[in-house]
């Protein structure tokens, strides 16, 4: 399992979490992995669903990419100073597509709710729409842990 063709900087951090995969399952090899990432961990987990195998991931306020985000917000910055990319929509290139949950919130004031819901839709998966939730308290309504739960729930051990 290699990730040699990503950029230096986005190497490092998928080899990151590849080490501390291999750890977990090394301690507990029958248990079902889900990847959970949040904002700019969201591309974090996205890669790794794409090298290792896994159960699930849930995305929190996640993004199709930086490169996206930074022209929905800053369409002046050349894309080309990019340092890293963290790809989410090569997700929808896996063979065998991983389970996948994403949660974003309407008033999320980092990264704008259209491109989760993007996401989303080209991933064809299950996506939780938080009305008037924000980029850090997700968690605090009402809708949420239910629906994750409901989500984790349909993990098989």
């Amino acid at each position: 399992k290699s990730s040699e063709a990503l950029p230096s900087n986005e190497k490092i951090l998928i080899e990151m979490g590849q080490h501390l995969i291999t750890k977990i399952r090394a301690e507990q090899p029958n248990l079902p992995l889900v990847l959970y990432g949040r904002s700019i961990g969201s591309g974090i987990a996205g890669g790794l669903a794409r090298i290792e195998k896994i159960e699930a991931v849930v995305l929190e306020t996640p993004y199709t990419s930086l490169v996206d985000m930074t022209q929905e917000i800053f369409p002046w910055v050349p894309s080309m100073l990019m340092r890293f990319d963290l790809y989410n929509m090569r997700l929808s290139e896996l063979k065998i597509p991983v389970k996948t949950l994403i949660l974003h919130g309407t008033s999320d004031e980092v990264i704008p709710y259209r491109l989760g819901e993007r996401l989303a839709q080209k991933l064809n998966c299950q996506f939780v729409t938080i009305a008037g939730g924000h980029h850090n308290d997700l968690s605090d309504f009402p809708g949420y842990w239910p629906e994750v739960l409901k989500f984790l729930n349909t993990i098989p051990n």
